[in-house]
């Protein structure tokens, strides 16, 4: 099947495989996971009717790399809420907490993201957490990659302190050790359910590609006012070839092509968070210059 895509694409292909090269090159050390993420129009998804006809229409369009198995279904509901101090310290150190309800227990992560790979490795959050790489197709291809930590939480730590006493690793970074008596803000006052509807799996060479379509709305009886479609390539052996990494950034870019369903921004949903609710210019600040990581 690759060289399908390959017949296709003769002329892009050399761009493409440079910066395939590039990624795998920067990697150190190599992302255990990729998630390619496009943001979806959250109107296309205000029934389950309407969920059947994008899944409909993905299987029609990925039908000549093979035969997308299985449906869409709601596997994970529950709230999440992200949080940071007033003066969005933790962002403009590239640091994401989530406070969420995950399998119906409530689950608090952390999130060091750059834009460079080679940064994270210095990171004092490296040591016990986990690398992964997201992949979004606009404004143009980009990677961005992080390092998280999760626990067992119910309870969301009020200040930088006993965030810390969580994550001994973040007091390992001045500028918030040094802020340690400041209070930790929901990015947003009301709150956000999510829902994750999972099913889909592409066979794609050695590995299987297995979608998921998550939504954020107020509640279950609110229309979704952010919608994300993803897939995910797992590579906790580093074993991912170029050939199925390029297949991959293929099928996103068909993801972000398909204009009944695109939204009018594409960006990470923290990104979107942020920039909603008007928190510290709306972007997450990266501890780098913020440039496709090619």
């Amino acid at each position: 099947m690759p060289s399908l895509i390959i017949t296709l694409i003769r002329g892009p292909l050399i761009v493409w495989y440079c910066l395939i090269i590039k990624v795998l090159a920067a990697e150190t050390p190599p992302s255990e996971s990729y998630e390619f993420k496009q943001l979806l129009a959250p109107s296309a998804f205000n029934s389950r009717l309407q969920i059947q006809d994008y899944q409909a229409a993905l299987t029609h369009q990925l039908s000549s790399l093979g035969k997308l198995d299985g449906q869409l279904s709601l596997a994970d509901q529950g709230g999440i809420n992200y949080y940071d101090t007033k003066d969005c310290l933790l962002k403009q150190q590239g640091i994401i907490v989530r406070h969420r309800m995950h399998h119906q227990h409530w689950q608090l992560t952390i999130k060091q993201r750059s834009v460079y790979p080679q940064q994270l490795k210095l990171s004092p959050l490296m040591a016990s957490g986990v690398m992964q790489a997201d992949v979004l197709a606009k404004p143009q291809l980009h990677t961005i990659y992080g390092i998280s930590q999760s626990l067992p939480q119910q309870k969301m730590p009020a200040t930088i302190a006993e965030l810390i006493q969580q994550f001994p690793a973040l007091g390992r970074i001045a500028a918030i050790r040094d802020a340690a008596e400041l209070a930790l803000l929901p990015i947003t006052q009301t709150g956000l359910q999510q829902s994750v509807y999972q099913g889909p799996v592409l066979p794609l060479g050695k590995h299987r590609l297995k979608f998921s379509l998550t939504l954020w709305s107020l509640g279950n009886n609110h229309p979704p006012l952010l919608s994300e479609i993803s897939f995910k390539i797992n590579n906790k052996h580093h074993k991912l070839d170029t050939e199925t990494l390029q297949s991959a950034y293929l099928i996103l870019e068909t993801l972000a092509t398909m204009s009944a369903w695109q939204g009018p921004i594409n960006s990470t949903k923290t990104h979107w968070l942020y920039q909603q609710q008007h928190r510290c210019g709306g972007a997450v600040t990266y501890p780098a210059t913020e440039t496709p990581a090619k």
